[in-house]
């Protein structure tokens, strides 16, 4: 890409290529999968009783990006009540595992501040990475 087409494109002046759509595309493509893998894992450590340790570290990590002052503090705290409803009943567990699920337009933006690093292992990560990679 040429200097000038870098600098339109940044100013908004120019239309982005196909391969930028196209990349940006795969990027959310790929989060999906991997929130899709957080919901398998989750369902698949269930505990004896619903209040179990599942979601200690996606509760950790927002009060720990709040009290390091998160810029969407309020997004944050709908996470928290969502994660806190799955840990109090397996209807609220159930719609968390819907929402990790759901392609939806409001689905997806809320996960963009999603509370989940740390949760999948490098090597599950790595896994859906590759087979996304092949997919393209």
């Amino acid at each position: 890409m040429a200097a000038k087409e870098r600098r339109e494109l940044k100013e908004g002046l120019a239309a982005p290529r196909k391969s930028q759509i196209v990349n940006r595309k795969s990027k959310i493509e790929n989060s999906m999968t991997l929130h899709e893998l957080i919901a398998y894992k989750l369902e698949r450590q269930a505990g004896p009783a619903p209040n179990d340790a599942r979601l200690r570290i996606p509760l950790q990590n927002i009060d720990r990006w709040l009290a390091n002052g998160h810029t969407a503090p309020h997004r944050l705290e709908q996470w928290r009540q969502i994660l806190l409803r799955a840990q109090q009943s397996p209807v609220g567990f159930a719609e968390l595992l819907a929402l990790l699920r759901d392609r939806g337009e409001t689905a997806t933006h809320l996960k963009t501040f999603d509370p989940f690093p740390g949760v999948l292992t490098t090597m599950e990560r790595r896994q859906v990475l590759l087979q996304c990679a092949y997919a393209h």
